[in-house]
């Protein structure tokens, strides 16, 4: 069997990032074709997603050391085939330890972040790999970009599993609009909810009824209800708080749409979370992933980053009744069992090249 080290740094615990590991790591199909260890760099606030991974795993986190002895002792030791990297500088260090220790492994990254448009992480470092896993098609020429070669990128996107069971989410009576955002809350930065807020502040101009906005996250709270203060909404709109929970879609009761305003995503599996729901979506045409994700029209709208070009999306999608069964259907692509495929598929090759 293929062994295989999935090596991640920073994980909160409680991502996008993780869910999708949580996904791998219990998938039947792809532990049936690989032996996997789990290499986490820093401790993980949550823990709760480690809980749902397959028992089979062996889990490595580190808690006390510097990181790099700690990593370098590690792979010095390591057996595995190939080592997948979460981040663009894992690619060059584990390069460096192969050549020093004449290891055998191959390299591949498997970054969840755009690569370009962002400033918190130096991606120039992914050319140390020797594959990569892309999980938007927009990754593909941001890797060219930095000098990849075409052919050592395998496209599987993120994986959308069908929820187990999908609830009868309610929609607002006639002159009401229920807007929800999931994520964590960042007055600007990738999640850019000043434009959010500065949109919403627009489109209760445009529209004569009650607006609700439930938002469902931790992080810039006081920071972001200080500008919603300063921005002076009236009465008819409301803001709800509900802070950060396991899983927001046990808990929501009425929505009309979702709405990320980011100015970059890794992907955007909240939009995936919500279209496989039956819940249309707005978002800005952020890197990567609103492109793949979005099908205008049918299960959403792609904005610009101004606030009219929010407006009228909101708009659109206010005016018009959503076809659950419709916007589900648009999820095909990213189904669970076609991840599956290309994930064993694209890791069998690198391991056969």
């Amino acid at each position: 069997m293929i062994k295989v080290d999935l090596v991640a740094p920073n994980l909160s615990g409680k991502g996008g990032t993780e869910t999708v590991l949580t996904d791998v790591l219990s998938s039947d199909a792809i532990l049936s074709e690989f032996d996997f260890s789990l290499v986490l760099l820093d401790n993980p606030k949550s823990k709760n997603w480690l809980k749902s991974i397959s028992r089979k795993i062996l889990v490595n986190i580190r808690t006390k050391n510097n990181r790099f002895f700690w990593l370098l002792s590690y792979l010095i030791k390591t057996r595995a085939d190939i080592v997948v990297v979460l981040g663009p500088r894992l690619a060059f260090f584990s390069r460096m330890i192969k050549i020093a220790f004449r290891k055998k492994y191959k390299i591949v990254t498997w970054i969840h972040f755009s690569l370009l448009h962002q400033n918190i992480m130096n991606s120039s470092y992914v050319k140390f790999a020797d594959y990569h896993l892309a999980i938007s098609s927009q990754m593909v020429d941001q890797f060219e970009k930095l000098g990849v070669d075409r052919s050592k990128i395998f496209v599987i996107y993120n994986p959308v599993k069908k929820p187990k069971k999908i609830r009868d989410y309610k929609r607002s009576m006639k002159n009401e609009l229920y807007i929800t955002y999931i994520g964590r809350v960042m007055l600007d930065g990738q999640k850019n909810l000043r434009l959010l807020i500065s949109s919403i502040k627009k489109l209760s101009k445009n529209y004569s009824g009650k607006i609700i906005i439930d938002l469902w996250g931790d992080g810039e709270v006081t920071k972001l209800k200080n500008y919603i203060k300063l921005m002076g909404f009236d009465k008819k709109v409301k803001f709800n708080w509900h802070g950060w929970v396991e899983n927001p879609w046990n808990e929501i009761e009425v929505i009309d749409m979702l709405v990320l305003t980011s100015t970059f995503e890794g992907f955007g599996m909240v939009l995936t979370e919500a279209i496989s729901r039956g819940i249309p979506v707005v978002a800005t045409d952020y890197p990567v992933g609103a492109r793949d994700i979005i099908v205008p029209g049918v299960n959403g709208e792609l904005c610009e980053y101004s606030e009219d070009s929010i407006v009228v999306a909101i708009l659109k999608i206010s005016r018009k009744k959503a076809d659950g069964e419709q916007i589900k259907a648009t999820m095909k692509k990213f189904s669970f069992d076609s991840f599956e495929n290309k994930f064993i598929y694209s890791l069998k090759e690198v391991a056969n090249n």
